[in-house]
Order: C-alpha cells, then structure tokens, then sequence
C-alpha cells in the first residue's frame, strides 16, 4: 500500500502575510501619535514660558532700630538690592520668607516655640489691607502682601510706591516695611523672639517663567 500526503487547499481569500503587515502599520501609527503628542506637549510648555532674569540680588534684615530720622538707617526695613544683572519688575516677582520662631527669648520659654512663619509678597498686591499682618490675619499662614505696603526708593528722593508698581534696576535698591515683609510684628520679642542672629529664609520666584532667582538664608543683624 503506498500512502500519498496531499496538502489540504487553502481557503480562497486567505493570505497569512495580512497580520504581521496589519501588526507593524498600528506599531507604526500608534509610535507617530505618541512622538505628535510628545512634541506637542513640549513646544507648548516651552512657548508658554519666559526665561527667567539673571539677576544677583541681596537682602539685609535688621533687628534694631536707630533714632535715625532716615527711614533707610533705622532697621525698620528690609533692604533688597539688585547687584547686578537685568531688571527685575515686582510685579512679576513672589518673595516667600519663612522664620521659625526659637525655643527662647532672653532666657524666657516662647509660648509659639518651634512655629513656623511662612509669609508670601506677590507683586499682584492682592488680596488687601484686611490681610495685612498687624490686622486680621494668623501669622502662622502663608498670606499675600497687602496693597498698603509702601517701598521707599532711593537716593536720588525717596518715594512711596506699591511693590508691583517698582522697577528695581541694576544697582538699584528698594527697601521694604519689615514687618509687613516678614508678616509678623518683628518688636514684638516676648512672642516671636525676632532678634540679631535670627535666621530668615527668603526665596524669590520669577512668576512667569516659574524659576526660582533667589533661595538663600539671611542671618539678620543689628
């Protein structure tokens, strides 16, 4: 007996070459969506951001006050100069200083030992003077500068201005009201222990490209 292999026919219409070539073109449209979206994704965040000013600044806080009439020599503010750089507009700026209260105070326990200040100027000046640190608000919060706050210009005059409404170029120095900058009542030493040594930490945030152009911890003087 002699056996035959016969091979079955295949069904008319069927090509076994149609599934791997499906297969690779949706690999292929699926890895050409993703790299659109990707691309996309970035030239729009990069679009939508600024570049952020390369400016060197400086804080100088102090704790005293002198009897000096010059408001700029009394330590009742907080002094910001721009070393060098570009110029920088407040209104684009977000000043964040956090302080934590010490454990004592001349030899005195704090009650608010420990607590942590976190206080927020943002050049939009909002929301306004019934959040201002000497009104309403808890110092303990994270608060928004209020509209009154006043920056004293010079030399060349002084000159009240809002924080949003300042310039601050090159060499340029604006000085700010301390407690109003701090968000506390910094002469009130029993309950806040604010004095020389005392250590602030001040970051300052470029809003629009959202960078951050200052983060350092100033030691206040005398």
């Amino acid at each position: 007996m002699t056996l035959v292999c016969r091979k079955k026919p295949r069904p008319a219409g069927r090509d076994d070459a149609v599934s791997p070539v499906v297969g690779v073109m949706l690999m292929l449209v699926v890895t050409i969506i993703i790299a659109a979206v990707v691309s996309s994704f970035a030239s729009g965040v990069g679009g939508s951001r600024e570049k952020a000013p390369v400016t060197s600044l400086k804080f100088d806080i102090r704790a005293g006050e002198t009897s000096s009439i010059d408001i700029i020599d009394k330590g009742t503010v907080v002094h910001i100069e721009n070393v060098g750089g570009e110029t920088l507009y407040t209104r684009d700026l977000q000043i964040v200083t956090t302080y934590t209260v010490p454990k004592t105070y001349g030899g005195t326990t704090l009650t608010n030992a420990g607590r942590i200040i976190k206080h927020t100027t943002d050049g939009s000046l909002t929301p306004g003077g019934e959040n201002a640190w000497d009104k309403n608000a808890d110092p303990f919060i994270p608060q928004i500068s209020n509209e009154d706050m006043a920056v004293v210009m010079g030399p060349g005059g002084t000159q009240e201005r809002k924080f949003g409404e300042v310039h601050l170029r090159p060499g340029g120095m604006l000085n700010l009201e301390k407690n109003a900058f701090l968000g506390f009542n910094t002469t009130d030493r029993e309950t806040f222990g604010f004095k020389e040594g005392s250590a602030v930490q001040i970051t300052v945030i470029h809003k629009p490209s959202g960078k951050f152009i200052y983060d350092k911890e100033v030691v206040v003087r005398w």
